[in-house]
């Protein structure tokens, strides 16, 4: 890749990194402490055991939740923040601008995923399973 180029998308690439490692950091998180949650709390408890026990890289006992909720959160904002900075394309050459254009849109889509997906596993993991419990339903 020619020097120039590589200058002109460094910050849509670096974005374009962390954006998708916080998709994958906020789906994990989802995957492995809301949706066996949100099963039990839907009454498929088996169905939940079974997962976890079939799939180990989704038992919650081999992360702790809320270090698996802050480092995903955590690199969600700084996906967040790099995506904004890197806002405006650099590069005077239109099929560069073109394609700075597409990285950023993919980014963007990305992030509102990510972002979906870790505000989701937060709201049933912490939220919902307190107001489960509160209401007397689990037990």
């Amino acid at each position: 890749m020619h020097p120039d180029i590589y200058m002109a998308l460094r910050p849509q690439l670096r974005a374009a990194v962390l954006s998708w490692f916080s998709l994958g950091a906020s789906a994990l998180a989802m995957f492995a402490y809301a949706l066996p949650t949100l099963l039990d709390m839907l009454g498929f408890s088996t169905q939940a055991t079974s997962l976890s026990s079939t799939l180990p890289l989704l038992k919650p006992s081999r992360i702790d939740k809320n270090a698996a909720f802050i480092s995903s959160g955590a690199l969600l904002a700084v996906a967040t923040w790099l995506v904004w900075c890197a806002r405006r394309p650099r590069a005077l050459d239109p099929a560069l601008a073109r394609r700075c254009r597409r990285i950023r849109f993919w980014n963007r889509r990305a992030l509102r995923a990510s972002a979906g997906f870790w505000f989701a596993a937060v709201l049933i993991a912490y939220i919902g399973l307190s107001i489960y419990i509160g209401c007397g339903f689990y037990g």
